[in-house]
């Protein structure tokens, strides 16, 4: 079986899209009954093999205000490329203007599938609520209804629609997109665990001033959507004498002012997006406690690899959250309360850090395994391809 990825935004700071490409690549180096594809925007039109992975980058540009991200607006170059490669499979990550293509693809080549993972809630996340923060409710509404409209009409289109949290089965289904299969995000087991604690990762990247009280982390987009400026405020009304820092990591329009703030408070550190996942995994595993505010998680994969690394966390009763965050996992408050946030960490530090640290990997243990996944989402490939051949 040939399966191809078509990922719309890629760059080596994609976050969990990005995290999810390379682990079914690393995941279909070692089946040989699987060949990949992997076509993702770049500087230029070029190709590679690595592995069983055969790696199409087409020449994107930037997208304006989010560089480094490029967008992949060439649909023809796309379609040759699906042409040559002729997979079994086609799977997009972005249901934007190469969902046409595949569908295309398909119309004439009935024997191959198309699906669509929905990462993102895409219409209230980047439709209805960044124009509600401008032009008030009613416009965000609108916005949002016809967004959720154009994502029935495409989601309706492919063979399967995978999401990755009951949450998003829910969602999906308020807006009557059927078809639907829900196969979570895994985790790289082997790289995020609390072996990797290393109390000297942290100890250079706050000032003195900042005390050796509990470290907090987050790591995700610096943007209004990831609400991070509640994670500030939600740190700044903890009692200063606890000495409790917050290390946040991460790029986004909101990054010169995590850092303005930064600069004034000796508690709080801002890093760049962390290319090296072992040192990520580090950091995590140095840390006590995984803070979160963003209400559109479509999964949390961040919460899945802290939870690796033995980190309970504090977030919002939002989004997939609830579903990553059972009860003995952490705590969640009301989105946007960064009071009700702030006494949640307080509460959750009280708790015995070694029993939080065991009954953290044992939950990411029991639920992130990326091999067990992928063998799930394998056969549930296998399955689609009758049902396309009879068509």
């Amino acid at each position: 079986m040939k399966i191809c990825d078509v990922v719309q935004s890629f760059t080596a700071r994609s976050g969990g899209i990005r995290t999810y490409i390379l682990a079914r690549q690393r995941y279909f180096a070692d089946h040989d009954c699987c060949e990949h594809v992997l076509v993702v925007p770049g500087a230029r039109d070029s190709a590679r093999q690595e592995g069983r992975t055969r790696i199409h980058e087409v020449a994107s540009p930037f997208i304006p205000g989010y560089r480094p991200y490029r967008f992949n607006v060439r649909a023809g170059r796309v379609a040759r490329i699906l042409a040559a490669e002729m997979p079994d499979v086609i799977e997009l990550a972005n249901p934007f203007l190469l969902s046409g293509v595949a569908f295309r693809h398909r119309k004439r080549h009935a024997a191959c599938a198309v699906v669509g993972f929905y990462h993102a809630d895409f219409p209230t996340a980047y439709v209805a609520e960044p124009v509600a923060s401008v032009w008030g409710r009613r416009a965000g509404r609108a916005c949002g209804g016809l967004a959720e409209a154009y994502a029935r009409r495409v989601y309706g289109r492919y063979d399967l629609t995978i999401a990755a949290s009951p949450a998003n089965i829910r969602r999906l289904g308020a807006m009557r997109i059927g078809n639907v299969a829900e196969i979570p995000l895994g985790v790289d087991l082997g790289a995020f665990d609390p072996a990797r604690a290393d109390p000297g990762a942290l100890r250079d990247l706050f000032r003195p001033a900042a005390g050796s009280g509990p470290v907090l982390i987050y790591c995700g987009r610096l943007d209004r959507e990831k609400q991070v400026e509640v994670l500030v405020r939600a740190h700044q009304s903890l009692p200063r004498a606890a000495g409790i820092r917050l290390l946040m990591i991460g790029e986004g329009p909101l990054r010169p002012a995590m850092e303005a703030q930064a600069a004034m408070e000796p508690r709080l550190v801002v890093l760049p997006f962390v290319t090296d996942r072992i040192r990520l995994a580090t950091l995590l595993a140095s840390s006590d406690l995984y803070v979160t505010a963003g209400p559109f998680e479509t999964f949390g994969l961040s919460v899945l690899e802290a939870q690796a690394c033995g980190l309970t966390v504090v977030g919002v009763d939002a989004g997939a959250l609830p579903d990553r965050v059972p009860p003995g996992q952490g705590r969640l408050v009301p989105a946007g309360d960064a009071c009700a946030m702030a006494a949640a960490i307080v509460s959750e530090l009280a708790r015995d850090r070694d029993e939080r640290r065991r009954t953290a990997r044992a939950w990411a243990e029991a639920n992130g395994d990326w091999a067990r996944i992928l063998d799930m989402m394998l056969v549930t490939y296998s399955q689609l391809r009758p049902a396309r051949r009879q068509a």
